[in-house]
């Protein structure tokens, strides 16, 4: 399985330089029909680890079996956030991107810092029935898997795709 990894600082070009990664990766990989929504993901986590961790960023990439897992980690263990703004507002849709763009998608907490992932599903991996985002589904979330938390004490998920990472527990 291909699996790549790079490290990026807290900056704003850093977003960037990670969406040219990921391009680049993509593309010397052959999933060209993942480059866009890739591409869109990682700008998303990357912009709200600048944002709000405000710690260095590692962009990792694992490609196998038609499927890619985009995965940013920061050093903050603080959980992402749905946030609700006005149609008019420039920010804050960031989560619900992540989510239309991926099959599945999630957060790996770890002692100082958090892992933000998704799982994406290319054209060439999917069965006649799977539709865009596999599985029979557009993209998001598992079916039954709870919302991503907003609270302290917030739960991860598993996806079903072992491969896929995740665990299930509370943040310390």
């Amino acid at each position: 399985m291909p699996r790549v990894r790079s490290e990026f600082s807290a900056r704003s070009d850093s977003v960037g330089e990670a969406r040219r990664f990921v391009r680049n990766t993509i593309n010397a990989w052959g999933a060209d029909d993942l480059e866009f929504e890739a591409s869109l993901v990682v700008s998303e986590l990357v912009s709200n680890s600048v944002i709000h961790a405000r710690t260095s960023v590692t962009v990792e990439l694992d490609f196998e079996e038609g499927l890619l897992r985009v995965a940013v980690s920061d050093g903050s263990s603080r959980p992402p956030r749905r946030k609700s703004h006005g149609t008019d507002a420039a920010t804050g849709r960031g989560l619900t991107l992540v989510e239309a763009c991926s099959q599945s998608w999630g957060v790996d907490a770890w002692p100082g810092g958090k892992t933000v992932w998704a799982v994406l599903r290319s054209a060439a991996g999917q069965t006649a029935d799977d539709g865009p985002g596999g599985g029979g589904r557009s993209g998001g979330t598992p079916a039954g898997a709870p919302p991503v938390p907003q609270e302290p004490g917030w739960q991860l998920r598993r996806s079903p795709d072992d491969r896929a990472g995740g665990v299930t527990g509370r943040a310390a």
